[in-house]
């Protein structure tokens, strides 16, 4: 398998930070994504604003890959997984759904899921408002406000990003990682979520992705 991470250790478990912005738990065969934010597309064109389909097939795509790619038992969205009100979309992931009838969902409820959960039959699909993998991890759509202090936070929303500049000037918005105080910010997996752009120096660590390459980026 063509290493496409950057494997890291909270607390004592072990992590992986795909390129692919997501992160795999290998002990338990976890996959996290935050922020996938389906619907958009759809949304923004009902609205007038083009904006091509393709970019929400190859989000499907990238997802059938990484369960093909790393042994998954469970897939765990990280909130916002929906943005808006109804549209076709919701109904293209329910179908996605069910080629994966030997993987368990998860979603941890996000601000943007305003959908009624409760009116679709998701027999894979768990909601819940957060989710402990073990000791060492608890899983949630924003930060929670009591955390036990052996336990990282891992969240979502806030769609990090981190600005790198070279010797010739030239600058680049990357995806990131963010970790500052136990509290591990995933990138947004949503190609139309755009970037908010936060502070290296502030971090406790912060890892980029840059094409396949996940790296560590100095303060």
């Amino acid at each position: 398998m063509e290493k496409k991470y950057k494997s890291i250790t909270l607390g004592s478990t072990e992590v992986w930070l795909l390129s692919d912005c997501a992160m795999y738990i290998p002990f338990d065969e976890s996959l996290i994504i935050a922020d996938w934010h389906l619907g958009k597309t759809a949304h923004f064109r009902k609205f007038g604003i083009f904006v091509p389909k393709t970019s929400l097939d190859k989000e499907f795509e990238q997802l059938v890959t990484l369960v093909a790619t790393y042994p998954v038992q469970r897939v765990i969205f990280l909130g916002d997984l929906f943005h808006s009100e109804w549209n076709m979309d919701w109904d293209l992931f329910l179908d996605a759904l069910e080629q994966f009838f030997d993987i368990e969902f998860v979603l941890t409820l996000g601000n943007h899921d305003i959908l009624d959960f409760q009116q679709y039959e998701m027999e894979h699909l768990k909601i819940v408002k957060k989710f402990e993998v073990n000791s060492d991890i608890l899983l949630s759509h924003q930060p929670l406000k009591r955390v036990p202090e052996n336990q990282y936070n891992i969240v979502g929303h806030v769609h990090p990003g981190i600005e790198l500049r070279t010797k010739s000037k030239q600058r680049f918005r990357l995806p990131c990682f963010y970790i500052k105080d136990k509290v591990v910010t995933l990138p947004a997996f949503g190609a139309m979520t755009g970037l908010y752009i936060l502070d290296k120096a502030d971090a406790d660590a912060c890892y980029a992705i840059m094409g396949t390459e996940v790296f560590m980026v100095p303060k």
